[in-house]
């Protein structure tokens, strides 16, 4: 079962104010739980057949596909998985995807 936690929408540096309070959230984690982190860099990627983006949803199922395999095979499906859809673009921001297993 797949559950999202959206980000706060405000930066962490350059222009956030000061005073700014993120949100907290909170949740119950049992042993073997898997969270998934990721920048805006991995769904907004262009590439596929019509040179669209990845998008959240993709990539969720993706998550959904992998999380019982082990770290390594999870690190290197992502990255094939990333190559193939961008296929001839050129990657367009910074990728980060983190897996945390509890």
């Amino acid at each position: 079962e797949l559950h999202e936690l959206k980000g706060s929408r405000q930066p962490i540096g350059g222009s956030a104010p000061t005073d700014f309070d993120y949100e907290l959230n909170r949740f119950e984690i049992k042993k073997e739980d898997m969270f998934y982190m990721f920048s805006d860099g991995y769904p907004d990627q262009f590439g596929g057949p019509k040179g669209k983006k990845y998008m959240n949803k993709r990539l969720k199922d993706v998550f959904i596909d992998i999380y019982t395999e082990t770290p390594s095979y999870q690190r290197e499906r992502l990255r094939e998985e990333l190559i193939k859809w961008m296929g001839d673009h050129e990657q367009i921001d910074d990728i980060l995807v983190m897996c945390i297993k509890i």
